[in-house]
């Protein structure tokens, strides 16, 4: 050690401080002294002079970084991860996301059809006093355009009546052709899939593409789906497939909306889901 203490004082006597702690450092690797723990032959911070055979603690000054070249952009600790409101609230995307739900108690819902559809309270309703020899159906503001493949979903219930018909209509080309999806007392009380083309006869069983299975219509609420993939369109309510058929005649996305011809319906929620 007094090799050690004499090297440090030769060293602080003729090459400064700078140099010390550079020799401080070497000394200390080769005998593994921390170089926190160092004989007393440093002088105090405050410069006084320590008594022989005291410890004291050697502060290392604290090193600074060399500032960074002009127009280098400076280190800077990263950031905390965060979750961004938007994010955390919005579901994840996937092919059953809602392109479109209708919004009846906004005033500008923007649905066209016919004087026999109303709105109240934010439900859509219909007066029962369509007929099909008039027939016209309400559309929807919103039109799938590129997206060929949905499904249309219609929470109704009859509120009066057995009549003609109702349902859901898809892929309207709105030069009178398309799908209408439904059932009723007008189609013998089965289900049933229709090309728009034949409706205007004398009959709503014109141009059927396919009759689907027996159903009759009451006052409970149900879901009619009607899914469009593809050449094929379903008709389902409440899950169940009443009727499906293949069809190359109106491929594109078109329009959507329902028909009444002769039923008092209530309409609580319409949706549209990719297939």
């Amino acid at each position: 050690m007094r090799s050690i203490r004499q090297l440090i004082q030769n060293v602080k006597a003729n090459e400064g401080t700078a140099r010390l702690w550079t020799v401080i450092g070497a000394v200390a690797a080769v005998v593994a002294v921390p170089v926190s723990v160092i004989v007393a032959v440093v002088e105090a911070p405050t410069g006084q002079q320590t008594a022989p055979g005291t410890v004291v603690e050697a502060r290392m000054p604290t090193p600074v970084a060399p500032p960074s070249p002009a127009g280098s952009p400076t280190a800077t600790s990263e950031p905390a991860a965060r979750t961004s409101i938007a994010s955390a609230t919005q579901p994840a995307a996937s092919s059953s996301a809602l392109p479109y739900v209708a919004d009846w108690a906004a005033s500008s819902h923007a649905w066209v059809g016919p004087p026999d559809w109303k709105v109240l309270n934010g439900v859509l309703l219909n007066d029962g006093t369509g007929e099909y020899s008039g027939f016209k159906p309400i559309y929807a503001p919103f039109e799938p355009g590129a997206l060929a493949d949905y499904t249309v979903e219609a929470e109704i219930r009859v509120t009066r009546g057995e009549a003609s018909s109702f349902g859901v209509i898809v892929r309207a080309d709105g030069q009178g052709g398309g799908y209408a999806a439904g059932t009723g007392t007008g189609w013998d009380q089965t289900s049933g899939i229709n090309d728009l083309t034949g409706w205007w006869g004398t009959s709503d069983l014109s141009e059927r593409l396919i009759a689907g299975k027996p159903y009759k219509p009451d006052s409970s609420w149900h879901t009619y789906a009607v899914e469009a993939k593809g050449n094929v369109i379903r008709l389902k309510v409440d899950g169940g497939i009443l009727a499906a058929v293949s069809d190359n005649k109106y491929l594109a996305g078109g329009q959507i909306g329902l028909w009444s011809n002769g039923y008092q319906l209530e309409v609580r929620a319409f949706r549209v889901l990719a297939t």
